[in-house]
């Protein structure tokens, strides 16, 4: 079975340059740009986490140490997937 297509409209295709522009200024040390990023990914991580453990802290836990990791090898994002694939990713890892 084939996975769905997604529309690409104007509208996603501006969320994902300023989504970009968010990693970039996250990537130079900017704290608010990291904190906006981080900020728009950490329900949907948290989602993931919890449908993985038993518990909502266990989840909790596990996304705070996949962020610290993210943020310390940001450098390390080199944009060939999004940042919502690339975040995922490490939470699952955790």
């Amino acid at each position: 079975m084939a996975l769905p297509s997604r529309k690409v409209t104007k509208e996603t295709e501006a969320a994902a340059i300023e989504e970009r522009g968010l990693v970039i200024r996250s990537q130079q040390g900017d704290k608010v740009a990291m904190s906006e990023l981080f900020g728009r990914h950490y329900r949907a991580s948290l989602r993931v986490a919890q449908r993985i453990l038993s518990s909502t802290a266990e989840s909790e836990d596990a996304v705070q140490a996949a962020y610290c990791s993210a943020f310390q090898h940001l450098d390390a994002f080199r944009g060939k997937s999004s940042f919502g694939t690339w975040i995922t990713r490490i939470v699952v890892n955790r």
